[in-house]
């Protein structure tokens, strides 16, 4: 155990768009994009957005806690689909989170359930 506690203090951001390849793997994906790597004490995310670039389709949006082997399911988000343009936004979602915890050696992954996802995922995160 430390004798001092330890607080995340490298402030960083990771972003990707979704795969354009359907991946309906919920144990074995295959179509991931990487958007934090745990940092080499440890990563905290406080918050994942996802973004909607123009038209987005009916369908889920996976993310995965990948340990190098493994992958865990970890969240879900439901886009209904809308087309946005210069008259109508697209669909945004936030999420926060208050232990999502990226060791080192993992990583924090996403993937979408149906093809041709315009969607960008950004995690705003810290290093311990």
């Amino acid at each position: 155990m430390a004798a001092s506690p330890i607080f995340a203090t490298t402030p960083k951001a990771g972003s990707a768009a979704v795969s354009a390849t359907a991946d309906t793997g919920w144990t074995a994906p295959s179509n991931t994009v990487t958007i934090v790597t745990g940092g080499s004490s440890g990563s905290k995310v406080e918050e994942i957005i996802f973004q909607g670039i123009g038209v987005t389709l009916a369908g889920i949006v996976n993310v995965f806690l990948y340990d190098g082997t493994n992958y865990s399911l970890i969240d879900q988000v439901k886009f209904l689909g809308v087309s946005g343009s210069t008259t109508a936004s697209a669909e945004r979602f936030v999420r926060q989170y208050s232990n999502l915890l990226v060791p080192n050696g993992y990583s924090l992954r996403v993937t979408s359930m149906v093809a041709s996802q315009l969607v960008r995922v950004t995690a705003f995160y810290a290093d311990f």
